[in-house]
């Protein structure tokens, strides 16, 4: 990701739930350390509630920055990949609401092509994947800076 983006700051953590999102977001707000775009990607632990989640970190970042939203992907056949597919699906409908806000899509570029997965179908499956998906917020990250920043 630091070779793609190389001002960057990562802040990754093995199993982090959509629910520690919105803290991040405020140590890094008041750290002074959160930059012109905030990436979101907790993907592989679902919610119930990730609506009401995620609509916290949309209400709550400051003016002046930018979204991106990755949408998750949890290949095997259960209750958790329903969540994330639904909390995919709902993402992609939020730059219809929000001109701040930008999708990565990782569920959609994944989906076809999930034998670059490990074998449980979710974490990353080497570096064919680990580079597939720095790519894909690298565009994002390019693509949201072309659009507007939160207004006041």
């Amino acid at each position: 990701m630091q070779s793609l983006i190389p001002d960057c700051y990562v802040d990754a953590l093995v199993s982090r739930p959509v629910s520690a999102g919105h803290g991040i977001m405020t140590s890094l707000i008041q750290s002074g350390q959160l930059g012109e775009c905030l990436v979101i990607a907790l993907g592989t632990n679902g919610a119930y509630n990730y609506e009401s989640l995620l609509t916290r970190i949309i209400d709550d970042l400051p003016a002046g920055h930018r979204l991106i939203f990755v949408t998750p992907f949890d290949g095997r056949s259960n209750e958790n990949s329903t969540i994330l597919n639904n909390t995919a699906e709902w993402m992609r409908g939020l730059p219809n609401q929000y001109d701040f806000i930008t999708i990565a899509d990782w569920n959609a570029l994944i989906r076809p092509q999930v034998e670059l997965l490990a074998g449980d179908r979710v974490h990353m499956g080497g570096q064919t994947s680990m580079n597939l998906y720095a790519g894909l917020v690298a565009d994002a990250v390019a693509a949201a800076l072309q659009k507007p920043s939160k207004a006041e």
